[in-house]
């Protein structure tokens, strides 16, 4: 098969220009899921052992909003509500939760705002 140079050229082109359409639809579909994403809080990892009987729970809040902090047994049933608020401030916050009460086991945390749920586990 005999091909010529422009009939090579113009396949390349059309190449190019098929993976640049590609590349910038992509583009426009993140830019378009991103647009109406709030941006998420974020539960720390470490938690901290106050004093007996009490830890403390560190997060943080990018926005003011409806916020639920509980925890919950190994059955995941609600053991204690923490925080149940509509309109918690916006920034870095530390709770301490007394869990002196609490049957010796493994426990939960929650995190819960309109757009997530986070956890973390720790011990009694």
């Amino acid at each position: 098969m005999d091909f010529s140079l422009d009939t090579l050229r113009n396949a390349l082109l059309l190449t190019l220009i098929i993976l640049l359409v590609i590349v910038l639809y992509k583009r426009l579909l993140r830019f378009l899921g991103k647009k109406d994403q709030a941006p998420y809080a974020h539960l720390s990892d470490e938690l901290v052992q106050v004093r007996d009987g009490q830890i403390a729970v560190r997060f943080n809040l990018p926005e003011q909003g409806a916020m639920r902090l509980e925890v919950r047994d190994q059955g995941n049933r609600i053991v204690q509500v923490v925080i149940d608020q509509s309109d918690y401030p916006q920034q870095d916050h530390e709770v301490h939760i007394d869990v002196s009460s609490f049957a010796p086991g493994r426990y939960s945390y929650h995190l819960i705002t309109h757009n997530q749920e986070s956890q973390r586990f720790f011990t009694v």
